[in-house]
């Protein structure tokens, strides 16, 4: 593939530079194009604290009913077992000075969207986090199955064996989710690591407390969150008042232009390989065409009131008449407009 492609999809996806970078990108072009399942990896809090940390390693291990796996492969079977090993973790966190925010142990999450088998998930997590971690952290993970697809609850021990703690930043991130998907695919099933806007989403997914509030439980009926009802109170206003296009938003409509434009290009560039690559060019094409409304989540709500509150010009005229000034024929009428 000559450089213009590797600069191309460059542009779109952030890709781990490692063995042939050029076949790399075209089978990432593949597999995005085709909408392979994307893994995630979620930092979804840390532990500050031995009460804290304790507490999250009952969660995971659901009362020690869950086994945990540690970096050495030693399993825990019961809540004994997790309290002991815990004692070791404590030890090492106490060691040294204390800072009053310190962050003792980090937690992920680790799952796919779409069904792969749990022992694929555990084996995949295993290998993530030997990876990732196994050189300098101490670790356990624990695989939970009581959701509709398996996924894996990790606790790192954030001062690593070299006195160094963990401080990820968002290109961490990606390259965890990278490489999650890399031992997915190991396991034999396709994953891929892109970012939204590399497929052309601009909407972030509604967070799971929010999706909790809103769907209901066995103990609450289903309820509007207080963040949404305050983003539609601010979609209200800006109805009411005019809608503007905000500055961030032109960025990301320029930028989701690039995006698309550069896909384009790769299509074409991949065209003149021959027949070989031909496929993924349709595909990045298809992909391109189907990619969703260059829309923020404030864009959204302030159509969706449009819609809500439009009335057609008759309607909201007859709906300013006081019901004493219609008359029988002008009843009739509405009658048969009904």
């Amino acid at each position: 593939m000559p450089e213009l492609i590797d600069n191309l999809l460059g542009e779109a996806l952030t890709i781990r530079k490692k063995g042939n970078r050029t076949r790399n990108l075209v089978a990432v072009a593949n597999r995005v194009s085709r909408g392979v399942p994307e893994v995630m990896v979620k930092v979804s809090g840390f532990g500050k604290g031995a009460g804290h940390v304790q507490s999250h390693l009952t969660y995971i291990s659901r009362h020690g009913k869950v086994e945990l796996e540690t970096e050495s492969g030693e399993i825990l079977d019961g809540k004994d077992a997790v309290v002991e090993y815990f004692a070791e973790w404590q030890e090492k966190m106490e060691q040294g000075v204390r800072h009053k925010k310190q962050r003792d142990t980090m937690h992920l999450v680790l799952s796919m969207p779409a069904h792969v088998d749990e022992e694929s998930v555990r084996r995949a997590t295993r290998d993530f986090a030997a990876e990732t971690f196994g050189k300098n952290h101490r670790y356990l993970f624990a695989l939970h199955t009581d959701t509709s697809n398996p996924h894996c609850h990790i606790t790192v021990l954030c001062q690593g064996r070299d006195g160094r703690r963990l401080d990820p930043k968002k290109a961490d991130l990606q390259a965890w989710r990278e490489t999650f998907a890399e031992k997915i695919r190991e396991q034999g099933h396709e994953a891929e690591a892109t970012s939204r806007r590399a497929r052309g989403v601009v909407r972030k997914s509604i967070k799971a407390v929010i999706k909790h509030i809103e769907s209901g439980d066995k103990t609450h009926k289903p309820r509007v969150s207080r963040v949404r009802a305050l983003q539609m109170e601010d979609a209200a206003k800006e109805l009411v008042h005019g809608k503007k296009q905000h500055s961030w938003e032109k960025h990301i409509e320029i930028r989701q232009k690039s995006i698309r434009m550069s896909w384009m290009a790769a299509a074409t560039e991949l065209e003149k390989q021959g027949t070989s690559e031909s496929i993924t060019s349709r595909q990045i094409r298809q992909m391109v065409d189907n990619m969703p409304p260059v829309k923020t989540e404030r864009e959204v709500l302030i159509e969706e009131l449009q819609l809500r509150f439009r009335r057609s010009p008759e309607k909201d005229r007859m709906a300013h008449f006081p019901a004493k000034e219609i008359s029988s024929s002008q009843k009739k009428e509405q009658d048969r407009e009904r």
